[in-house]
């Protein structure tokens, strides 16, 4: 691949390193993404009774709710006790994620009123009642007198003529259209996200479903390899229609960002989100897949280890570089529709590889032989507020994860580049060894700067 001219890196370098989903990807293929890992779930139909989990153990059905089914142990809450058993004993794991999961996938871009209205009955036999509010919402938007729908949502009046529920107070449409673009005023609940917005209705519709098909990808590709916990708190998402609204770090390029919350003393001040935002003329928020998926790595694996950890900054990370690099990794891997993202495989973006190539002319890198022992466990600070020359790093990073996730990847005879990740994941998040460069030779298998010429090979 030839490199690219300098004047062509003057073009928004940080928009380069994690493009909005569907954006164009370079030539250089690269092998598909990592697959769905097998599990204990049975195939679903959705139809469940009540939306409780379900947990079958020596042929008896436990029905509750399920905290944890990856790993060796599989937890559940029934009636307020909880019950655990030894993963080798449980025959059947199925859960409130599944059921999302399976009814999203029966979802698709312009079916006709009467298999959308089929679809909303179903999640709400599911026990989805917030899919089932927002494909009820979503309806509406196309065919505005459909009565079932208007009834489901909360909504009065007769066609032509419909009232909205806000804030205490009934309102048209247009009064409503126009109240809800007032500050972040509209609140979408899906099943494992919270979705506040000015973008709109129609927009805040696109980013809930966007997010909880995220979520089902999540469920299917990395909570068996990151041992990743059930959801049992939504993530807080803020998308803001423009910029110059949001609450941005003090820095150079005010970027998007994930917040895991800020401890003050023993008082959670600070709840964790995601804060972004539309780029003019863009189809998704900005690197809202990419956001999201550090999110659910504190919501999901980190989760009530999180609420204990002293910090009082919204800069804290556990590994900054594995959540930047996965982030962005996501991201370049997500397409599709808004409000129907797709995966698709990851393609090496000619920028991105341009980037990579790059030594940074500030850090101390720039006299390194080998410069992926200080990469990973570069703070999040120098990647989110560093000026210029954070979207090298965040390129690298990038690729990095891009390689470890090639199914091609083959660190050892017995370990593949997935289950490296996996096991620096909880490594990281699941014990309370910390992260060092000892840590990633572990999960690694092998020293850090060995594998170098290997991981640069790729790009």
């Amino acid at each position: 691949m030839s490199h690219l001219r300098s004047s062509r890196l003057a073009l928004t370098l940080l928009i380069a390193t994690t493009p909005s989903a569907g954006a164009s990807s370079g030539p250089v293929a690269c092998p598909s993404p990592v697959p769905a890992l097998a599990g204990r779930t049975a195939p679903l139909t959705p139809q469940a009774e009540s939306g409780l989990d379900s947990v079958v153990v020596d042929g008896k059905e436990h029905r509750g709710r399920v905290l944890s089914r990856h790993g060796e142990r599989v937890r559940m809450t029934v009636d307020g006790r909880r019950l655990e058993w030894d993963a080798a004993e449980v025959q059947r794991v199925v859960t409130r994620s599944d059921h999302a999961a399976a009814w999203l996938d029966k979802r698709r871009p312009g079916q006709d009123p009467s298999t959308r209205w089929r679809l909303i009955e179903a999640a709400r036999a599911a026990g989805l009642p917030n899919l089932a509010q927002l494909a009820a919402l979503e309806l509406l938007l196309d065919a505005p007198d459909h009565e079932p729908a208007r009834e489901l949502v909360g909504h009065r009046g007769r066609p032509g003529a419909w009232q909205i529920r806000f804030e205490g107070r009934w309102l048209g449409e247009a009064t409503y259209a126009r109240e809800i673009r007032d500050g972040l005023s509209l609140e979408l609940h899906g099943e494992h996200f919270r979705v506040l917005t000015d973008a709109g209705l129609e927009r805040g519709l696109q980013i809930a479903f966007d997010l909880e098909l995220l979520h089902a990808r999540w469920a299917a590709e990395f909570a068996p390899l990151f041992e990743s916990a059930e959801t049992t708190e939504p993530l807080l998402v803020e998308v803001h229609a423009q910029r110059d609204t949001a609450e941005v770090f003090a820095s150079q390029f005010a970027l998007p960002y994930y917040d895991p919350g800020r401890l003050l003393g023993s008082i959670l001040t600070v709840d964790p989100r995601v804060v972004t935002w539309y780029e003019p003329l863009a189809p998704r928020p900005l690197w809202m897949f990419d956001l999201a998926t550090q999110g659910l790595i504190y919501n999901d694996v980190l989760q009530e280890r999180l609420v204990g950890i002293p910090r009082d900054t919204t800069r804290y990370r556990e590994n900054a570089a594995l959540e930047i690099g996965l982030g962005a990794w996501v991201q370049r891997t997500s397409a599709g529709p808004p409000g129907h993202a797709v995966t698709i495989p990851y393609a090496l973006d000619p920028i991105v590889a341009e980037l990579a190539r790059r030594r940074s002319s500030t850090d101390p890198i720039a006299g390194r032989l080998r410069e992926l022992p200080y990469l990973l466990t570069v703070g999040y600070e120098r990647l989110q507020l560093d000026g210029r020359e954070n979207a090298l790093l965040r390129a690298k990073l990038e690729l990095f994860i891009a390689w470890l996730l090639d199914p091609a990847t083959q660190l050892t005879p017995t370990r593949t580049g997935a289950v490296a990740l996996g096991e620096i994941v909880r490594s990281t998040y699941l014990t309370n060894k910390g992260l060092s460069t000892s840590a990633w030779d572990r999960a690694l298998g092998e020293r850090i700067e060995r594998l170098e010429p290997a991981w640069r090979a790729t790009f």
